[in-house]
């Protein structure tokens, strides 16, 4: 039996380079679940390996997408049938951009049933990412200053939300002011298109080059500075803030994960849920839920915002 996944076999831009083609359903091993997936976002997170950025880790051919929510459609040996029809996430698995996706058991997020499906399939790559920095790496406790570049972004959203529930202080780095007010309430301290002057405990920089490289000299001394992301498609200046006295490294779940346990990752994976659950982490509804099949038209069109790919259909 076949199915379709979104896949790329050479690196490249990804509207040029991802292609929708079919696979063939091998069997399952212990502990695996077999998923058919029912929504997978688009994050810059899942573009960028396209562009060849991690070639070094990224062997090919690939297929896209981090994360996504699904039914368990079927159980491998060692695992009960009560899985069957459950709601997951099918996390550390084969990407997630396909319409069956083959996951380890223990990597598999199950759902509450009073989260919407949009939440879900959104739940893992900025929530988490969020969360281990505020409360891991940086430690903040309240009265002490995050910055944010992209601060209006998804995961600048998660930010802002986690401000308001811990007491530290959010500063929203933006490149104008039409997400202000949404900003606010959900929890920013300033939202700012120029942060010159200031100094902050923690910087995230999701932008990289210059505007990355500025914003870390403005670090306190024994401050934190992480590279989360190359919106700009260049690296900050390493060896430039290699000089700086403050704790800086390149964050990535992927890195994490390697370090802990499936029962930690699980623990977590709860925390963010139970956040929810509460009103404490909204998760971003405003988006364009659009067939998987029109994958490369959306990417090569000038229509703004989050996009869900439905494997629905």
């Amino acid at each position: 039996m076949t199915y379709k996944s979104i896949g790329y076999e050479s690196f490249g831009e990804p509207r040029e380079v991802l292609e929708i083609r079919a696979r063939e359903r091998s069997p399952l091993k212990y502990a695996q679940l077999r998923v058919q997936m029912l929504l997978a976002p688009v994050n810059p997170s899942d573009l960028i390996p396209v562009t060849g950025a991690y070639r070094h880790r990224t062997p090919l051919p690939a297929i896209a997408g981090y994360e996504g929510v699904g039914l368990v459609l079927e159980v491998g040996p060692g695992l009960s049938s009560d899985l069957l029809g459950k709601r997951v996430l099918p996390l550390e698995g084969e990407g997630t951009w396909q319409e069956e996706v083959v996951c380890e058991a223990d990597y598999a997020v199950m759902i509450p049933d009073e989260l919407d499906d949009l939440s879900a399939s959104q739940l893992y790559i900025n929530p988490l990412t969020a969360y281990l920095l505020v409360n891991e790496v940086f430690q903040l406790q309240p009265g002490k200053k995050l910055a944010v570049t992209a601060g209006a972004s998804a995961i600048g959203k998660c930010f802002a939300q986690l401000a308001k529930t811990m007491g530290f202080d959010y500063y929203a780095i933006v490149r104008n002011s039409s997400h202000d007010k949404e900003l606010y309430e959900l929890g920013a301290k300033a939202v700012l298109t120029d942060a010159k002057g200031l100094q902050f405990d923690a910087v995230v920089d999701c932008v990289g080059g210059e505007v990355g490289t500025s914003l870390a000299k403005q670090v306190k001394s024994g401050g934190h500075f992480q590279a989360l992301g190359l919106l700009s498609g260049e690296q900050v200046d390493w060896a430039e803030i290699s000089e700086l006295p403050i704790k800086q490294g390149l964050f990535h779940l992927r890195y994490w994960l390697a370090k802990h346990s499936p029962e930690a990752f699980q623990e977590k994976m709860a925390d963010i849920i139970g956040l929810v659950q509460k009103g404490e982490l909204v998760i971003n509804q405003d988006v364009r839920v659009l067939p998987f099949t029109d994958i490369k038209q959306a990417l090569a069109s000038d229509e703004k915002g989050k996009m869900i790919l439905d494997f629905r259909n």
